[in-house]
């Protein structure tokens, strides 16, 4: 379980971009975060995983403080997350080898890593393009790519960045399809701009104004109505 308790946050020089807020993420479970622009959705994003710290509070990841740097390898390795520029995420010169990336760096075994990668390519429809390099590869692709690889080294939670924002229609299904085989076993948090995309979600978290709560399953649909008329 992810547990995030009484976080706070501000940027040097800053007020507070949120206060004291509280939730919980586990495994098996796909929480959406909505929010306004500038709300502090991707900040907290990286507070999950160990790269921003909470100026009060404390996040924990199975047990173990995010704030230890000790722990900050295992900590990155459990909890991957995926942005929503793929872009920004990719390093290597062929599909093949950005999946492979992360292992090496593990220094997995070759007969391991070789069975790892292939699954991937498999399991993310990616076998035909293993050998392109990824610039050659629509926004979808990209998306799906940046996921293979994140899930390789073995990331036991997800937090997905707006990740279909930059999608087309088709390239936002089919990410959205991946996200649902992927929700048994892992944790998922699922930031999005479209609110249309949270109705598959178990829980719905809304974050404004320095605060977060949660949108019950039977108020879900009006909240959303009333946010796209303010909008």
């Amino acid at each position: 379980m992810i547990r995030v308790e009484q976080v706070s946050f501000a940027y040097v020089g800053h007020p507070e971009l949120f206060h004291n807020i509280s939730f919980s993420l586990e495994r098996g479970e796909l929480v959406a975060l909505i929010g306004p622009n500038g709300s502090g959705k991707s900040t907290l994003a990286l507070l999950l995983n160990g790269l921003f710290q909470p100026s009060t509070g404390i996040v924990v990841i199975d047990d173990m403080d995010a704030a230890n740097p000790e722990h900050n390898r295992d900590i990155r390795r459990r909890v991957g997350v995926v942005f929503q520029n793929p872009e920004e995420q990719i390093v290597a010169d062929t599909v093949e080898e950005e999946i492979a990336f992360g292992l090496e760096l593990l220094n997995k075994p070759r007969e391991d890593m070789f069975n790892r990668v292939a699954n991937l390519l498999d399991e993310f429809h990616l076998r035909s393009l293993s050998q392109r390099n990824p610039e050659e590869l629509s926004g979808g692709e990209k998306q799906r790519l940046t996921l293979a690889a994140t899930l390789a080294t073995g990331a036991e939670y997800l937090v997905f960045d707006e990740p279909t924002a930059l999608l087309d229609w088709q390239g936002r299904q089919d990410l959205l399809h991946a996200l649902k085989d992927l929700r048994r076993g892992m944790g998922i948090l699922f930031i999005t701009p479209y609110l249309e995309e949270v109705d598959f979600a178990d829980r719905l978290l809304y974050l404004d104004n320095g605060t977060l709560r949660e949108i019950p399953k039977q108020d879900r649909k009006r909240f959303c109505r009333a946010l796209e008329n303010e909008n």
